[in-house]
């Protein structure tokens, strides 16, 4: 049986709730939607660390010398770690972290003559934001990496220009 933080899951529907003006409702089905996204990736980030699996050649491949059991799980989740490892933010995040962040994407003035502060306009995990970033590819935003800028130092940011 899986253990979430309910705590937490309560805290961040308020949380969503005051920012977006929704239903209690909608922000606790999103509330718990997060934790339930943030537990899984969780799951297929330490699954990729400890097999060190890369996808070359559209093959998802795992270092020699891991373990019996380590090997069954990624193929159990294969389609899973598969998806999870095309997404950009999700690869950088094993690439930099030791464990699992949570993201932002910052929107910032293009335009040199009116600026605007620099605004938060999506938070969530690494996975959620890559999803977040395709449906948006309409929107002309391209991904700036920065470690920290803009937020706390525990963030990385990608700023929509």
């Amino acid at each position: 049986m899986k253990k979430y933080n309910l705590s937490n899951i309560m805290k961040n529907a308020w949380i969503i709730r005051k920012n977006t003006n929704c239903t209690m409702s909608n922000a606790l089905k999103r509330a718990w939607s997060t934790e339930k996204s943030r537990t899984m990736e969780t799951k297929m980030f330490e699954l990729v660390k400890a097999s060190n699996a890369k996808i070359i050649d559209g093959q998802l491949m795992v270092a020699r010398g891991t373990s019996a059991d380590v090997i069954a799980e990624v193929k159990e989740h294969k389609s899973m770690i598969s998806a999870y490892l095309s997404g950009d933010c999700f690869l950088r995040q094993v690439q930099m972290f030791d464990a699992p962040v949570e993201w932002c994407v910052m929107k910032k003035s293009a335009n040199p003559y009116v600026s605007f502060a620099t605004v938060e306009v999506f938070r969530g995990t690494a996975s959620e934001v890559d999803d977040w970033m395709s449906s948006h590819r309409h929107d002309k935003c391209t991904m700036e990496w920065e470690d920290g800028a803009g937020c706390q130092a525990k963030y990385v940011t990608g700023h929509c220009a």
